[in-house]
């Protein structure tokens, strides 16, 4: 569950893309990951190939912040932009704590 707001972030990190392809809806070209939104955008998938890099992470993070956004109804601010930084830096934080569990167990 997402601190303060009424929805859930589902974390995957994937090696191959055809590993999500039957499940997911996945646009052509996803190799470093992809987002799907679904509950009228209050639930989220956010996933991540194994050999992504942080800005991977950092871009499907503002993807799901900005529908969780939608969701409540919540137009950003451009001089006021705490809720909106505090917002990404937990969704990335919860996916890149997810994504080195990930990696150190998987070492080969």
């Amino acid at each position: 569950n997402v601190p303060l707001y009424p929805c859930k972030i589902k974390v995957i990190i994937y090696d191959k893309s055809k590993e999500l392809a039957d499940k997911y809806k996945m646009a052509d070209g996803n190799e470093c990951g992809f987002f799907y939104s679904y509950d009228g955008y209050l639930n989220h998938i956010i996933a991540i190939k194994s050999s992504s890099r942080v800005k991977a992470i950092c871009h499907e993070s503002e993807h799901i912040k900005n529908r969780i956004f939608y969701a409540i109804g919540y137009d950003t601010q451009q001089l006021n932009d705490e809720a909106d930084a505090y917002l990404l830096s937990w969704i990335a934080g919860f996916v890149t704590e997810i994504y080195w569990k990930h990696k150190k167990r998987n070492k080969k």
